[in-house]
């Protein structure tokens, strides 16, 4: 069954309206309570579309699973190194990641000084 208030929450965790939200999909404003009603839920197809546009699972959406974020294999357009990388840096302490967020921030300000 379709987790609204899930949806919900993550289209504001985007700062996006439930009316913006909508309209990336051609629907009036409404259409979330309409949801609410039980009236016009998306098929299987739209549920899928909508998980890409939250960054989500199908899943997550319908309670099969409390994993909220799409693994890494899931987001289009990541090669194969770059998932590695991604993988590795989830392994990190908080603080671990924290500086090296710092380190990359820093070079990436270094990089560009010498452009």
């Amino acid at each position: 069954m379709l987790n609204i208030p899930k949806i919900e929450a993550l289209i504001k965790e985007k700062g996006w309206s439930n009316s913006y939200f909508c309209s990336l999909f051609g629907k009036n404003p409404g259409w979330i309570k309409d949801w609410k009603r039980g009236k016009g839920l998306p098929d299987e197809n739209t549920l899928q579309i909508i998980s890409d546009k939250l960054n989500t699972t199908v899943d997550y959406l319908t309670d099969k699973t409390e994993q909220k974020n799409k693994p890494l294999t899931e987001v289009r357009g990541l090669s194969p190194e770059a998932i590695n990388l991604a993988e590795q840096i989830e392994q990190l302490s908080p603080a671990n990641r924290a500086k090296l967020n710092e380190l990359i921030g820093l070079y990436l300000s270094a990089q560009d000084k010498k452009k």
